[in-house]
């Protein structure tokens, strides 16, 4: 109809709306394809980080390596503490009766104050490195993450991506078996940039946590580590 003469005012009304229309739909469809062409780099893009981000050694978080010839410390002599960082209700609950199944000491559960994480953390500071090795062999897919704490508690954080504990035949850090160290760790003492620890009950151990067996014991009442703690929050979403 381009170039048509309108032969009355009523058809020229027509033809003016026809074009104003075509004009419309020429516009909707030159954003939307300006959308896609700035959508799609961008979301390649975030993929692109993402897969990397899990193709590095620990999830790229820099990670302390354990001592040389360090064996895996009895689950007796690990007290862990199970947080919920997701929206599930009562999976800081189930973890923590399964570890304490597998010997490990509980301290307690609790939701996760910062929010949600994506991805399971392992938490623990620098005198409790084999503790924290030694427990990573029961979860598949978390982030080991160093902390400012001197004692040898480990907190264990559940995040959205946590499915289960590994099956006890797939543990490769049994007592007696040696630690291997994470690709491309550091010496603890190289890591200085490290987060602050979570508020909890310091627990003492009768070595530095890099090698070797190690006693715990919770300041306070010793019972509360070798039983999930059942006044500790364990009525929401723990």
């Amino acid at each position: 109809m381009a170039g048509r003469i309108p032969t009355n005012e009523r058809e020229a009304r027509k033809l003016y709306v026809h074009d104003r229309h075509r004009m419309v739909v020429t516009v909707i469809i030159a954003v939307m394809v300006l959308a896609l062409v700035i959508c799609i780099p961008t979301a390649a893009g975030l993929f692109d980080t993402k897969a990397e981000e899990n193709a590095q050694p620990n999830y790229g978080v820099t990670a302390p390596c354990v001592a040389t010839g360090t064996t895996a410390v009895d689950a007796s002599k690990i007290t862990v503490r199970v947080l919920n960082a997701t929206d599930k209700s009562g999976l800081a609950t189930a973890v923590a009766n399964e570890l304490q199944s597998r010997g490990f000491g509980i301290q307690g559960v609790d939701n996760y104050s910062g929010g949600t994480l994506e991805r399971t953390e392992i938490r623990f500071g620098k005198n409790a490195i084999a503790e924290a090795y030694t427990l990573a062999g029961n979860v598949s897919d978390a982030i080991m993450r160093m902390d400012s704490r001197d004692d040898s508690l480990v907190d264990l954080l559940i995040g959205s991506s946590f499915y289960d504990l590994l099956d006890e035949d797939q543990v490769t850090t049994l007592p007696g078996s040696t630690l291997q160290s994470i690709t491309g760790c550091v010496a603890a003492d190289a890591i200085t940039d490290v987060p602050e620890a979570l508020p909890h009950d310091s627990v003492n151990a009768t070595t530095t946590g890099t090698g070797g067996d190690s006693t715990t014991a919770p300041e306070g009442d010793s019972s509360d580590s070798s039983s999930t703690d059942s006044s500790s929050a364990d009525s929401s979403s723990n």
